[in-house]
């Protein structure tokens, strides 16, 4: 990947396409990052555009930062987007599946540890969804239980069902939850979340985002 990163950048191209297979293990782009932090890629201002398809393993985009945006299409594992530093990651099925509505498109404990960045989901997401995040914006359309587990910061946005015990010791942070079936509030976990409607500022943060 580091190869690659150096060749495209001394041809002015700071845009790399990469097919994933399951054999290529975990940590996609966490050589890069470190990369980036050593300073040992000259990154152009405009930044770093990664595409990737196929499956990706887990721990993808491990501790991206803000120079380098990530867009897979195909599916995940677990803990995408650990200790997100700023990047910005796209998990995007594929045109061609079945039941998109009810697909999960990664796994569990993802963005864990995110302390900025963006990562979106454009499926279900497993457990545990945004343990520990501290800064991140994160969404999803939907996801399994334990959601915003620990946060004390940043973003969630769910736009499908969520699972039981949502927030459990979530201590800062907001959520904004799509309420279709009208059953959020027997999900959530009463100690630690309080439910509010929204309001002006809440949409347009959400337009914010939604245009990001």
């Amino acid at each position: 990947l580091i190869d690659s990163v150096h060749r495209r950048l001394l041809e002015e191209n700071v845009s790399l396409h990469f097919r994933l297979k399951p054999t290529m293990g975990r940590h996609f782009g966490a050589t890069l990052a470190g990369a980036i932090a050593r300073k040992e890629i000259p990154v152009p201002k405009e930044g770093l555009m990664v595409t990737t398809d196929g499956y990706a393993g887990g721990k993808y985009g491990f501790a991206m930062p803000s120079e380098v945006t990530l867009k897979h299409t195909g599916f995940a594992g677990d803990h995408v987007g650990e200790a997100l530093s700023g990047g910005k990651i796209v998990i995007k099925q594929p045109d061609d599946v079945d039941n998109k509505e009810e697909n999960y498109v990664m796994g569990h404990v993802c963005g864990v540890g995110a302390t900025a960045g963006t990562l979106y989901a454009g499926g279900k997401s497993g457990e545990r969804l945004g343990f520990r995040n501290s800064g991140a914006t994160i969404a999803s359309e939907g996801c399994g239980k334990f959601g915003a587990e620990f946060m004390t910061g940043g973003t969630m946005i769910l736009f499908g069902e969520i699972g039981a015990n949502f927030g459990v010791g979530m201590t800062g942070g907001e959520a904004y939850i799509y309420d279709e079936n009208d059953n959020v509030s027997s999900k959530i976990h009463p100690e630690s979340v309080k439910i509010e409607e929204m309001d002006s500022r809440d949409y347009a943060v959400l337009r914010t985002l939604a245009f990001d």
